[in-house]
């Protein structure tokens, strides 16, 4: 059997689709997709479904995957804790972060991994707007579902639903309102709610009564009764086990994935591996 070929279907179903698995690993799309031919081929049956808009495993994929995905991650894990005792992490890493995530988090990751890694020089810049990584000279850029075309590989750290919240007085003016005041991002679209909640299915109609720049201040603004707003499951979550925000519902087939970006995963230096590693650990119970 084809060690690689089946790597790559590992990582084809690991991460949801060709095109996710593609940026995840820096292969391109068509090698992924004629080495999971081969496999099949070699083994004598069919292991996805094609034809159909999500990824779906044939009973023999299912088996193939269950059997073999731990075995390939024990051997790559193996192989980077080789790697990284050869070469050592150092130089300066330089991060680009959305707001939301710097505030919260990359104060204490940062100090853990200068902690762990003291000859790497750490820089973290909180920021929303679109970053070149090559020509603004980042070596790690964290973003919230980036463009499917990105030339970047990168690994997904964090994936949530998108909810529907609101203050406990914001929830209780509107529980039999379609049409209920609003705070969002600048960039969201003007379009309607459809929610699973604890009433069932719903349509809400938001009124958007303003608007920020930074998921953070959305989030103030709907502890602050300004309105309801879309946020993160992740993000709205202390305050929903507080009681300081209601969830409405849930958002129906809309959900957020966090991706740490890079120029490419050959020869990945030490630095972002590690920092990368570090990051897929803190989040790992997060979704």
């Amino acid at each position: 059997m084809d060690l690689h070929a089946l790597s790559d279907f590992n990582a084809v179903v690991t991460h949801g689709g060709f095109g996710r698995a593609s940026r995840a690993t820096g292969r391109p799309k068509a090698s992924l997709s004629r080495h999971v031919m081969q496999l099949e081929e070699a083994m004598g049956v069919r292991l996805l479904q094609r034809g159909s808009g999500t990824l779906m495993l044939t009973e023999e994929g299912q088996a193939l995957h269950a059997s073999t995905a731990r075995l390939l991650a024990e051997i790559e894990e193996a192989a980077d804790v080789v790697g990284m005792s050869s070469r050592r992490p150092s130089g300066r890493l330089r991060i680009s972060a959305p707001t939301f995530l710097a505030y919260e988090t990359m104060g204490r990751l940062a100090a853990a991994y200068v902690a762990q890694f003291p000859d790497v020089r750490i820089e973290v810049i909180a920021e929303d707007r679109f970053v070149d990584l090559v020509a603004e000279d980042y070596d790690v850029v964290i973003r919230a579902n980036p463009a499917p075309d990105t030339a970047l590989a990168g690994r997904c750290f964090l994936r949530s639903p998108q909810v529907v919240v609101a203050s406990p007085m914001i929830a209780e003016a509107v529980q039999n309102e379609s049409v209920i005041p609003a705070v969002g991002l600048l960039s969201a679209p003007d379009d309607v709610w459809h929610i699973d909640g604890p009433r069932g299915a719903r349509t809400l109609h938001p009124r958007t009564v303003a608007r920020f720049s930074s998921i953070s201040m959305v989030r103030d603004a709907a502890l602050a009764s300004a309105g309801a707003a879309v946020l993160t499951e992740y993000l709205a979550r202390a305050a929903l086990q507080s009681g300081r925000l209601v969830n409405l519902g849930t958002l129906q087939s809309r959900h957020v994935e966090v991706w740490a970006l890079y120029a490419t995963r050959r020869q990945l230096s030490p630095k972002i591996s590690a920092f990368v590693k570090l990051l897929s650990e803190t989040y790992a119970d997060a979704g």
